[in-house]
């Protein structure tokens, strides 16, 4: 069985990891709509 202390630091790391894609996601998102809107 998994430990609360193992849990705790797996759940944050998650939260971390997912925080971080979702920041990458809309920074690229959003830099290809500008270049889009420039071009046209």
């Amino acid at each position: 069985m998994i430990a609360d202390d193992q849990l705790n630091t797996l759940a944050i790391a998650f939260g971390v990891i997912m925080v971080t894609l979702i920041v990458v996601y809309h920074a690229i998102l959003s830099s290809t709509k500008q270049t889009a809107v420039k071009e046209a």
